[in-house]
C-alpha cells in the first residue's frame, strides 16, 4: 500500500526501497525500546478522542499508560536529552491522559514520550513520567483556562496576544518575523 502512494516525482535520495528499509529498522529498534510489561493489554492504537489522537494506550495492573511517538528523519544525539526532558511538560500528553482517564475510568500510571530517529544513526529512546491524579487535575484546570481564552480570542481577534514560548517549536513559526520583528504588519 505504501509503494502505491509513493510520489512519482520523489527525489532520488528518497528512494522507496531505501526509505522502507530505514523505516523497518526504526520500527525494530522502537519495539525493543518500548517493551511493554508482561500482561499489558493494548487498548488503543492511534486512538482518536475526537480532538486528539493518542499513539498507544495500554492497561497494566489496573492503570493506563499513554505513549506518544516523535519521529525525526534526522536527529543528532546531542538534541535527544532536550527532547526527552520536554516530556514532563508536554500539554499533548496530559491531554491524552485526561481523555483516557475519562473514557476508561482508570487511573493513568504514566505518560511516555518515545523519540525515534532514523539518521544519522537509527535509535529510539523513551522517557516515562509517572503521574498521580492531582497532576492531571492541575493540568486540566490550566487547560480549561487556556481553552476559555482561545474561545474569547476566536470571538474577538482584538484579544489575541502573542505566546512567544511556541515561536521556535517544530522548526520555528513561519510568521515569526512578521509577528515579532514587525509587530504584525
Amino acid at each position: 500500500a505504501m509503494r502505491m502512494e509513493w510520489p512519482e516525482d520523489a527525489p532520488e535520495v528518497w528512494d522507496f526501497d531505501a526509505m522502507a528499509k530505514m523505516a523497518r529498522k526504526a520500527f525494530d529498534v522502537t519495539i525493543k525500546e518500548i517493551a511493554l510489561p508482561s500482561g499489558a493489554e493494548v487498548i488503543g492504537v492511534e486512538h482518536s478522542f475526537g480532538e486528539a489522537i493518542a499513539d498507544l494506550i495500554y492497561l497494566h495492573e489496573g492503570a493506563l499508560t499513554i505513549l506518544d511517538w516523535k519521529v525525526s528523519y534526522k536527529l543528532e544525539r546531542q538534541y535527544l536529552a532536550k527532547r526527552l526532558d520536554e516530556t514532563r511538560l508536554t500539554h499533548q500528553l496530559y491531554h491524552y491522559a485526561w481523555r483516557a482517564r475519562e473514557k476508561w475510568g482508570k487511573p493513568v500510571r504514566s505518560i511516555v514520550k518515545v523519540v525515534i530517529a532514523c539518521a544519522p544513526v537509527t535509535f529510539a529512546k523513551k522517557r516515562e513520567v509517572p503521574l498521580h491524579p492531582g497532576m492531571i487535575d492541575s493540568w486540566l484546570e490550566g487547560a480549561r483556562e487556556m481553552w476559555r481564552e482561545m474561545s474569547e480570542m476566536r470571538a474577538d481577534p482584538a484579544k489575541i496576544y502573542r505566546r512567544f514560548e511556541g515561536c521556535g517549536l517544530f522548526g520555528g513559526c513561519v510568521f515569526l518575523d512578521g509577528c515579532v520583528d514587525h509587530a504584525g504588519d
